[in-house]
């Protein structure tokens, strides 16, 4: 296999020094770079590919997943924004990677947005791991009702042991805290209701 990517890589290369503004080939070339385990490289083919064309899609989505990998939070929400400026539409992989970003960055409704938008995109359900994640972002806001149904969603999606027992978890732990909060708030109206 090393000597296919090393083919490809020389490829791509003399395509860029044939036309160095060939911006699909210096995509092609970080790619190649992502599979041979040279992440600094990749990103300065990535970035190369941006500067020949800033409105071509996939090099900030490649930027993104490589930011992603080394936890770089704020650079996975830039790169991801980009791409949803470009085309909000076809990458709700892509809304799902900026919702992590984000919060991770503790900004939990940017986050909420985004993994909405991802879920409203992703109709085959594709990407359970969203329900998981809105209801992580639901529940850091106190919203644990809601927060209970989408982990009840993730779990109906949930196909590994580990995923399922988890999600289990989660929700017993959810269900718990939205039955503690309504309580209160149930006792608080009985108190202040006047008789008649």
């Amino acid at each position: 296999k090393k000597s296919r990517w090393d083919a490809a890589e020389k490829h791509f290369q003399e395509a860029i020094r044939i036309y160095a503004q060939y911006a699909p080939a210096w995509f092609e070339l970080g790619r190649t770079q992502v599979l041979q385990n040279n992440p600094a490289a990749a990103q300065q083919s990535f970035e190369q590919a941006l500067k020949a064309d800033p409105k071509f899609v996939s090099p900030y989505q490649a930027l993104a997943e490589l930011a992603a990998r080394q936890e770089h939070w704020a650079e996975v929400v830039k790169f991801t924004d980009a791409v949803l400026a470009l085309n909000p539409t076809n990458f709700p992989q892509v809304w799902f990677m900026n919702a992590i970003g984000n919060f991770d960055l503790h900004q939990l409704a940017a986050g909420e947005k985004s993994v909405r938008e991802g879920l409203r995109l992703d109709v085959q359900h594709q990407m359970p791991r969203m329900e998981y994640l809105l209801s992580l972002i639901l529940a850091q806001r106190q919203q644990y009702h809601e927060a209970a149904e989408h982990m009840t969603g993730y779990l109906k999606l949930a196909t590994t042991p580990a995923e399922i027992a988890d999600a289990q978890s989660q929700l017993r732990k959810l269900s718990h805290l939205a039955a503690i909060t309504v309580v209160p708030a149930v006792e608080e109206t009985a108190s202040t209701a006047t008789p008649k």
